[in-house]
């Protein structure tokens, strides 16, 4: 019950992280090339 319960906040929180790299690095590549 608690893993499940737990399961989603740690997903949303990963594709926050997955968002805010990926905008990192698009802003690097339009600044390389």
């Amino acid at each position: 019950m608690t893993a499940t319960a737990i399961e989603p906040i740690m997903l949303e929180e990963f594709l926050e992280l997955s968002e805010t790299k990926n905008a990192s690095e698009s802003a690097s590549e339009s600044i390389d090339g």
